[in-house]
């Protein structure tokens, strides 16, 4: 059934096109110029879904928690 198969795919995997949507919004709609995304090291499914979206790694930052990986448009 779909349900369960839905549980068992990795988070970005749904995240994608919501993540892509709001990109969209802010570049088009808003027009801002670019886009930055601060994700922690450790997350893996975000970095996915970042660099999905064509965004690039620019810089690391210390974060309260650690290392935070920057990323933009």
């Amino acid at each position: 059934t779909r349900g369960p198969l839905r549980r068992r795919l990795p988070s970005g995997r749904r995240r994608g096109p919501a993540a892509r949507a709001v990109l969209t919004h802010a570049l088009e709609t808003l027009g801002c110029p670019r886009v930055i995304a601060e994700i922690d090291e450790t997350n893996r499914a975000s970095i996915a879904v970042a660099t999905g979206l064509g965004l690039r790694r620019f810089a690391t930052v210390q974060g309260r928690l650690g290392p935070l990986l920057r990323y933009t448009t």
